[in-house]
């Protein structure tokens, strides 16, 4: 009975510093890529930023209207966890994306269908200057062509 008593201490101790832990790393996010962000922001340039030391990349590009080819405003550009909303100069910049790697790049804007992105980028390591990607104004989205003739 007595060796019970003894070891109740030295439990209790580790069982209260495995809490404060636990605790630490629910308040703090977690600290890793894609944690949750206390501010709720997930845009380009802040929240959610790539662990410490991680290797990173950039990526911008421009945004432009078809068949006009106009720089388009508050388009949300987004590769992977990260997001950016185009100036009204039709650029984005979106920063620490990790890990790298090939990702597919989404752009979405009320009253714009998506006409031109790429499929797929690969992100590397620094800075990556995209292709122009291209949005077409709802309602002069033109048909899809006509089926081949049968045979």
């Amino acid at each position: 009975m007595r060796r019970w008593n003894e070891r109740t201490p030295r439990i209790w101790m580790t069982g209260t510093i495995v809490l404060v832990v636990l605790l630490s790393l629910v308040l703090n996010g977690c600290g890793g890529a894609g944690g949750t962000s206390l501010t709720g922001d997930t845009s380009g340039s802040a929240g959610d930023l790539a662990p410490p030391g991680a290797i990173t990349g950039e990526a911008t590009g421009l945004v432009k209207s078809m068949p006009a080819q106009e720089p388009i405003a508050g388009v949300t550009v987004s590769i992977g966890a990260r997001s950016d909303v185009t100036g009204t100069d039709g650029r984005y910049n979106i920063t620490n994306i990790a890990p790298l790697g090939v990702y597919t790049v989404l752009c979405s804007a009320p009253g714009w269908t998506t006409a031109g992105v790429p499929p797929a980028v690969q992100i590397l390591e620094g800075p990556n200057v995209l292709d122009d990607m291209f949005m077409v104004a709802d309602g002069n989205v033109p048909p899809p062509p006509p089926p081949p003739p049968s045979p």
